[in-house]
């Protein structure tokens, strides 16, 4: 009889968990990297160099969920302008970080958004439009780099941005990132056009 059992509690550890048992459902997993950086452009303008930008796959069911539940959702976009050099680390001409963040009221049906750029708010625009949200999230327009006269005067230098979508937890200890793979651009002052590209509905 005891035999019997035991073959019995085997094989049922054997089959798994019922179809429909939730309690034991598998824990999410995170999805791949699908984000991608595009569009990176660099121009210049009264001796000044600026980037635009845009990222696509962004808006994966965890974010789209995080955001209609109300809950502020900030998308960061790390960039680096770097001069390689051989032999050596390469030298990090300049730094940027720049934020977009969204608020969404569940009840009113509004998005409160806002661009940080270094930590400073630099625009700032409330609307009811989900699509207006998702331009401003993820089309990055005239940020910053650096003047002319500040650029190398020698050497390879190349400009990469990278995105942060979210970062969390799965089952509260495994840190989930959502990122994408650096996208890079080399920068030659001289090709670089003269006039800044018309701003975008996100700009």
């Amino acid at each position: 009889m005891a035999s019997a059992l035991l073959w019995g509690m085997l094989a049922l550890a054997a089959a798994g968990p019922a179809p429909g048992d939730a309690r034991l459902k598998e824990p999410e997993k995170p999805p791949k990297a699908v984000a991608v950086v595009r569009d990176l452009t660099v121009f210049q303008n009264s001796g000044d160099l600026y980037a635009s930008f845009s990222l696509d796959g962004a808006f994966v069911p965890r974010v789209l969920e995080k955001i209609r539940s109300g809950i502020q959702v900030t998308f960061t976009y790390r960039l680096e302008m770097l001069r390689k050099r051989t032999w050596w680390f390469d030298e990090v001409v300049v730094e940027r970080k720049v934020e977009t963040l969204v608020l969404h009221d569940p009840m009113s049906g509004r998005y409160e958004l806002k661009r940080l750029v270094d930590g400073v708010e630099s625009a700032s625009e409330v609307t009811e439009e989900e699509g207006r949200m998702r331009v401003w999230m993820t089309r990055i327009q005239r940020v910053p780099l650096v003047g002319r006269d500040r650029f190398p005067p020698e050497g390879r230098v190349v400009l990469r941005v990278r995105a942060k979508v979210f970062d969390d937890f799965v089952m509260l200890f495994i840190p989930w990132d959502y990122v994408s793979d650096w996208q890079k651009l080399f920068v030659r002052p001289d090709a670089l056009p003269l006039e800044a590209p018309p701003d975008s509905p996100g700009g």
